[in-house]
């Protein structure tokens, strides 16, 4: 893809107001009649974190795995961004966040299945390199979804409660527009730390199990 269609607006500053951002959307929108949905998706996010995630030693760019094909029924094909840094240890760049991009028209219960090839995505390539755990979002039109795959314990885990993060409890989806500041805080926490935080894992995995068993003893008590 071109400069050009990656940055429709010309030169926006990223890190302005959040209220730019009701232009840059109303925008990308319109400018995706001409598109392909997905593609429209893929655009929107691909100029989000290339202003995030911008400077020496950071690329963002188009990646599709060949291990989504089987989901191309589906319409989810493997088509996402690769957000990579410059690791001086092994004098390469390597994946930090594998970002999943949905069609506008799988929303509600359906988007959740973009976690199938997601989980593809980042399983192949934690095993790959030998990594043990990685950064996954999750996007459909302009809201998106953070999570961390953990390789060793083959888990996809959802995070909620990332220290100075402001992200929400639960099972929320954070809107690019109405919830801007705790996207790119989000964001610039992952920026900062490439590698998820072992401690924050294994808090997760706990209040996922704990969960769990609730969940299992409240059935078991009907």
């Amino acid at each position: 893809m071109a400069d050009t269609l990656l940055h429709p607006l010309g030169v926006v500053p990223i890190h302005g107001e959040a209220n730019k951002w009701k232009f840059i959307l109303g925008v990308l929108k319109q400018e995706t009649e001409d598109f392909r949905y997905k593609i429209g998706t893929l655009r929107l996010w691909l100029y989000f974190l290339k202003g995030i995630f911008h400077g020496s030693g950071w690329a963002v760019s188009p990646h599709r795995s060949s291990t989504c094909q089987d989901y191309g029924a589906a319409g989810l094909e493997g088509l996402g961004i690769a957000v990579e840094a410059y690791d001086s240890t092994i004098n390469r760049f390597r994946i930090v966040l594998m970002v999943a991009v949905a069609e506008p028209t799988l929303w509600g219960d359906a988007i959740d299945r973009l976690q199938e090839p997601s989980i593809a995505m980042a399983a192949e390539y934690c095993t790959r390199y030998q990594q043990e755990s990685i950064w996954v979002m999750t996007c459909g039109r302009e809201t998106a979804k953070l999570w961390v795959y953990q390789n060793y314990l083959g888990l996809w885990i959802e995070i909620s409660n990332i220290e100075g993060t402001m992200l929400p409890k639960g099972n929320e989806w954070l809107h690019i527009e109405r919830n801007f500041s705790t996207l790119t805080n989000a964001l610039h926490y992952v920026k900062r730390n490439p590698l998820p935080d072992g401690r924050m894992l294994e808090d997760q995995v706990r209040v996922n199990r704990d969960r769990d068993e609730a969940e299992r003893r409240e059935r078991g008590g009907r």
